[in-house]
């Protein structure tokens, strides 16, 4: 009997401290707070994007101009997005996430960062590609546009890349700890079915 009882506590003590090592409530915490204060980042650098955009390129004339005002309209689309990722992030905090669902949440993100970062590449190509356009429109209106736009592009992409490779960093860490669960969890198949079994 008391070698019954010493092993039920054995096993116990053992699982207490397999579920201490990891708990999905604290990563998903953790993982949403790490989204949000990212969306707030980008929120902030909208704008101030757009607040000092807007008001320098009424002060300022040729290829500035235009620069402060693409990095203006160029904010206002970074705003709507940062804001729409805060929220949702947001709303998913106050729901109880299962294992799976945070499985494919962490999927999700860092694939929104990697391919945000492909796409950051391409407005600072885009950015140089337009200076360098402005050159073959010396003396026109254009000149100055293409110059003032393509400076833009190539600031807010350089930005976004740092940024959205900064997240993924962050996210995809976050995510190895989560993953290593699955090495955890197997597929047993018994006379009465298949279920997945997690092993202590």
């Amino acid at each position: 009997m008391l070698k019954c009882i010493v092993s039920v506590i054995f096993i116990l003590t053992t699982l207490s401290a397999k579920s201490q090592q990891f708990n999905l409530a604290d990563y998903n915490t953790k993982a949403h707070k790490t989204t949000q204060t990212g969306m707030l980042v980008l929120s902030g650098w909208a704008v101030a994007n757009i607040g000092t955009g807007f008001i320098t390129a009424g002060q300022t004339s040729g290829s500035d101009k235009y620069m402060h005002q693409m990095n203006a309209y160029f904010n206002i689309v970074n705003l709507a997005i940062a804001q729409a990722g805060y929220w949702g992030s947001r709303k998913r905090a106050k729901s109880s996430q299962s294992f799976s669902q945070a499985v494919k949440q962490q999927n999700s993100e860092e694939k929104t960062f990697l391919l945000n970062a492909g796409l950051d590449a391409a407005y600072i190509l885009g950015g140089l590609y337009w200076a360098e356009l402005g050159k073959k429109h010396q003396g026109e209106k254009k000149y100055f546009q293409f110059r003032g736009y393509g400076k833009s592009l190539v600031l807010q992409g350089g930005f976004l890349m740092i940024f959205d490779g900064i997240m993924y960093a962050i996210r995809n860490k976050q995510g190895k700890i989560l993953f290593k669960q699955l090495e955890n969890i197997d597929l047993a198949v018994a006379p009465g079915g298949v279920g997945l079994v997690y092993k202590f």
